[in-house]
């Protein structure tokens, strides 16, 4: 049966929708709040079981692909120097494809991301593009062989483009995939995440009423 791509995607689109409405709706109920790691912005209080029973329709899409899981995300982000917008909604992948992936082009993508000049050449580029000598002066770097370097791995890793008078931008869906892989590495960062057992089902509750840190799934 051909399947129907765009109901499904619609269908999905709903699915956000509702689920950013039960999490913004969550922050008035707190079952013990999460702190962020220092110098971090505080996330929303939330009660573990709502979020629980708030995705419970991607285990069920899941187990209808016989996948061990799936992932979905979105957002939205505009320069704030007015020089593009993005938004995205990715449809559910299964997490056996995320795992799939070669480990040789995955390495290749990390490792170019890998340096902290070329992470600020990235968030440079992301603010709106530039040349390499304003790419040089807005990071604050003092070698100009060097920043072509850099510049050179973030193309060949297919993350940055050079067009016209040599002007260095994100190649489109890139801009997303690298904000979405700084929240993965936020999380893998966020000690609020950092202690507790999860238990399944929906009266479960983070340990603790003053722990201000919440259960993890096993």
């Amino acid at each position: 049966m051909a399947r129907d791509i765009e109901a499904e995607v619609d269908e999905l689109r709903e699915q956000v929708r509702q689920l950013a409405e039960t999490v913004a709706g969550l922050a008035g109920r707190p079952v013990g709040a999460i702190r962020a790691p220092s110098g971090g912005i505080p996330g929303p209080p939330f009660r573990k079981e709502a979020l629980w029973n708030a995705t419970a329709h991607l285990a069920r899409r899941a187990e209808e692909i016989g996948a061990a899981g799936v992932v979905t995300y979105a957002g939205s982000y505009r320069s704030p120097a007015g020089r593009g917008e993005y938004r995205w909604n990715r449809p559910e992948q299964p997490v056996e494809e995320l795992l799939g992936q070669a480990d040789a082009a995955v390495a290749r993508v990390l490792a170019a991301l890998g340096n902290p000049q070329r992470l600020a050449l990235l968030k440079a580029v992301l603010e709106r593009p530039g040349s390499a000598a304003e790419l040089i002066e807005r990071v604050g770097l003092t070698s100009t062989g060097q920043t072509y370097h850099h510049l050179n791995t973030l193309q060949a890793a297919g993350l940055i483009r050079s067009g016209e008078r040599r002007q260095f931008a994100f190649v489109g869906h890139q801009a997303p995939a690298f904000l979405m892989l700084l929240a993965g590495v936020w999380s893998m960062l966020y000690t609020g995440y950092g202690t507790g057992a999860w238990e399944e089902g929906a009266d479960s509750h983070a340990t603790g009423p003053d722990s201000g840190t919440a259960a993890e799934p096993s």
